[in-house]
C-alpha cells in the first residue's frame, strides 16, 4: 500500500538524512554538503565550487518522466535548464528510493527509441530540441537502496561513541539534519563527527540518569491500603517510614510542618527536611509528596 500525504513525506525527510549522512560518510575532507541548496542536496568542493546538484525522490510505484513534471514553468528540469550557464560541470542527479519507469529508465539508458520518444514528449511540453537533448546528457539518473544506506550508516554509527544505541543517534542526527535543512545551511563530515560527540555524550548522561531509577530515584506509586492491616503494626514498632504507610494513613498528619515545606518550596527548588532520627523526617517528606 503507497504512503501518501503526511506519511510519505516523514519518509521522505527520513530518507534525505540517511542518504545525507550516507554520501557525508564517504566524502572525503573539506567536501561541503548544503542542506535544500538549489534542490534536495548539494554538494561543494573544498574550494566552493559545485560538484552535484541532487534532487531526490522516494516513490514506491515506478517513477516516471510526469511524476517529474516538467511541463511546469519551475519543474526540476526547468531549473536545471537555468542552471546551465551558472554552474557549468555540475552534475545533475536524480537519486530514486525506488524504481524508475520505462520511459526514463530506457531514455536514460540510451535506447535510441526511448531516448526519441523522450525527446518528442520535452518538445510537445515546450522544450526546445537542443534544451530536451540537454537534459538528456545532463541529469544522472541513480538508485539508492534504503537497506544498503541503513546498514552503512548503522555500521558505521555502531562504531562510534553512540555504538550502544545508535538507532537513538540516527534519530537524534535526523532531527538536527532536518533543522539544517530548514535552514538552508552547509555542513562537512568534521561537522556530523562533532555533533556526534555531543550525542555520545548524551546518551550517556541519559544511560547514567536511568540506572539510578528503581535504585537512588524511586517513583511513589500504589493505592491506597488498609488503615488497619500490618502497616499501622509496623510503622508504630519503629520501623522506617515507607510510602506505604502515608497510603495506609498510620502516619501524624503535621499540618504546620506540610505548609513550612510547601512555603520553602516557592523560594527554592530543593528543601531539606532536618531532624534527630526517629522525628519522623521521612513519613512527613511521604505525606507531602502524597498530597
Amino acid at each position: 500500500m503507497s504512503k501518501s500525504g503526511a506519511q510519505a513525506a516523514l519518509r521522505g525527510y527520513r530518507l534525505q538524512a540517511l542518504y545525507t549522512l550516507h554520501r557525508l560518510l564517504h566524502s572525503r575532507e573539506g567536501v561541503v554538503f548544503h542542506l535544500e541548496g538549489h534542490e534536495d542536496l548539494d554538494i561543494f568542493d573544498p574550494q566552493g565550487e559545485a560538484l552535484e546538484i541532487i534532487q531526490l525522490k522516494a516513490y514506491e510505484r515506478d517513477l516516471t518522466l510526469s511524476i517529474l513534471k516538467p511541463k511546469k514553468d519551475r519543474s526540476f528540469f526547468r531549473r536545471v535548464l537555468e542552471r546551465r550557464g551558472e554552474l557549468s560541470g555540475v552534475v545533475e542527479r536524480v537519486v530514486s528510493f525506488g524504481p524508475y519507469g520505462d520511459d526514463l529508465g530506457r531514455a536514460w539508458a540510451n535506447d535510441p527509441v526511448a531516448r526519441h520518444d523522450v525527446v518528442t514528449q520535452f518538445i510537445s511540453w515546450g522544450y526546445t530540441r537542443d534544451e530536451a537533448e540537454y537534459l538528456l546528457g545532463a541529469v544522472e539518473l541513480d538508485r539508492a537502496d534504503e537497506q544498503v544506506l541503513e546498514a552503512e550508516v548503522f555500521t558505521w554509527l555502531c562504531s562510534t561513541f553512540t555504538g550502544y544505541d545508535p538507532h537513538a543517534a540516527f534519530d537524534l542526527l535526523h532531527a538536527w539534519l532536518f533543522r539544517l535543512a530548514e535552514r538552508q545551511e552547509r555542513i562537512s563530515l568534521r561537522d556530523v563527527q562533532q555533533k556526534l560527540s555531543a550525542i555520545g555524550r548524551f546518551l550517556a548522561d541519559r544511560a547514567a540518569h536511568h540506572a539510578e531509577w528503581f535504585t537512588s530515584l524511586v517513583p511513589l506509586t500504589g493505592d491506597s491500603v488498609q488503615a488497619g492491616s500490618a502497616y499501622e503494626a509496623e510503622f508504630y514498632q519503629g520501623v522506617s517510614a515507607r510510602y506505604e504507610h502515608i497510603l495506609a494513613n498510620v502516619d501524624v498528619a503535621r499540618e504546620d510542618r506540610l505548609r513550612s515545606i510547601d512555603e520553602a518550596f516557592t523560594h527554592a527548588p530543593l528543601v531539606v527536611v532536618r531532624g534527630a532520627s526517629g522525628q519522623g523526617k521521612s513519613a512527613l517528606a511521604y505525606r507531602y509528596l502524597a498530597l
